[in-house]
Order: structure tokens, then sequence, then C-alpha cells
């Protein structure tokens, strides 16, 4: 994913679930993804997950007007990627 681009945010964020979903950590239908973020970084011993994920939500609803840090949003999302490909 081309993450210096913002609007390839929401794709990466979903590729990340989606590698969580196969190192077998699932987002809950009740958990909403603050409270998720909070138990990957729990099981992966990081702050990374609420980092981005609070990242992502601002994103989500400021939108385009949202500036965020892409570099330390690309660090987090890597450092995930990592901790969880083997």
């Amino acid at each position: 994913a081309k993450l210096n681009n913002p609007d390839n945010f929401e794709d990466a964020y979903f590729i990340l679930l989606k590698q969580l979903e196969r190192v077998d950590i699932k987002r809950g239908s009740h958990e909403t993804l603050q409270q998720f973020a909070k138990r990957v970084d729990r099981e992966l011993e990081t702050t990374k997950m609420s980092e981005l994920t609070y990242m992502y939500e601002q994103y989500i609803y400021a939108g385009k007007s949202y500036n965020f840090d892409a570099i330390k949003m690309k660090e987090s999302w890597e450092y995930l990627i990592n901790r969880t490909s083997s």
C-alpha cells in the first residue's frame, strides 16, 4: 500500500485488519475500533494499533481536512504488519 497518499489509508487499515485476523486477532462484532486496538496492543505489547486507529478515525471523520503524520502512520502500520507476519 502506498501510504504516502491519504486516500490509501483506508485500504491499508483494512489490509492490517485482515493480517491480524490471520494471526487469530479478530475484531469482535461488539468491539469499537478503539477497544479492538487496545486489545491488539495488549497482545502485541505495543501502542501502535491505538495510535494508528486514532489517526484512522480522525481521517474517516474529518475527511480530507485531517492533516495526519504520514510518516508516523506508515511506521506504525509497517511495525504491526511485520509483527504479525512470520
